[in-house]
Order: C-alpha cells, then sequence, then structure tokens
C-alpha cells in the first residue's frame, strides 16, 4: 500500500486515518446495535409483565384486590411505554451511526480513489520516461551505427 513517491506520503497518512475513523464508527455501530437488542428484550420483558397482569383472573377478588391490580396494571402499562420509547431512542442512535458509518466509508473509499489515481499517474508518466529513454537510446544506436556506417563507406572510397 506505501507508495515510493513522497508526494503521496501525506494522502497515505490521510487515508490510514478515514480508515481508522472508519473502524471506530463500525465499533460504535455495533454497540448501538447490542443497546437497541438489549432494549428491546426489556420491552418484551415489560409486556410479559403487562400481560401477566392481565392474565390473573378476577374471579372471587375482593374488591381492594381489584384497585391493586388496576394499579399494578396502570404501573406496567406506564413502564412499557417508558420502555417503548427508550426503544426509539435507542433505534434512531442507531440510525443516526449507520449515517455515520456511512460517511466515515464514503470518506475512506474517496482518499482512496485519489491515492490510486496519483499512483496510477505516476506510474503511467514512468511508463512515458521510460519509452522516451528507450526511443532516445534506439535513435542514438541508430545514429551511431549511421555514422560508423558513413566513415566506413569514407574509409573504403579513401576520403577522411
Amino acid at each position: 500500500m506505501s507508495s515510493k513517491n513522497p508526494q503521496h506520503r501525506p494522502l497515505e497518512i490521510l487515508h490510514r486515518l478515514r480508515e481508522y475513523a472508519l473502524e471506530q464508527e463500525e465499533v460504535k455501530l455495533m454497540e448501538r446495535q447490542r443497546e437497541e437488542l438489549a432494549q428491546q428484550a426489556v420491552c418484551e420483558g415489560s409486556l410479559a409483565a403487562l400481560q401477566d397482569n392481565f392474565s390473573h383472573g378476577t374471579t372471587e377478588m375482593k374488591v381492594y384486590e381489584y384497585a391493586r391490580r388496576d394499579v399494578c396494571i396502570r404501573e406496567a402499562g406506564i413502564q412499557h411505554n417508558l420502555d417503548l420509547r427508550h426503544l426509539g431512542l435507542a433505534q434512531f442512535a442507531r440510525r443516526e451511526q449507520v449515517e455515520a458509518t456511512l460517511k466515515a466509508k464514503a470518506h475512506a473509499d474517496m482518499i482512496a480513489r485519489v491515492l490510486e489515481r496519483r499512483r496510477a499517474d505516476d506510474l503511467a508518466e514512468l511508463e512515458r520516461i521510460e519509452r522516451r529513454e528507450n526511443d532516445e537510446a534506439a535513435q542514438n544506436q541508430f545514429t551511431q551505427r549511421a555514422m560508423a556506417e558513413a566513415a566506413e563507406a569514407r574509409e573504403t572510397a579513401g576520403i577522411e
């Protein structure tokens, strides 16, 4: 991944920083997902408690037991609503973290594309220079051969 061109060094550092930021965002996303699952389990528990309070039979209940049952149902309903709100907040936090992770990934990908483009440009430049040097060497070789043939022709003709 490392390039020999010193001009690419800042881009490589930036690329590594962006990749590190992306990894951090992915870790945060996993934490948010765990929090959401935990809150979902809490909601299921509070819903089960609410349903449990409703399922108690009303036969042979005394008047004060009805009042206690109503209070228990009301408290369980309030707790369940509160847990549902917390679940909504956990889901919102997860969605926000997904967006942050996608943004970090886009930044890392953008820097990687710029770095690859610069490397490709450098490679093309090196190939162009190499072709030019090869052409010049071939031209010099042709010129030397032509000069040698001309000198040989002069010698055979007796011209010095």
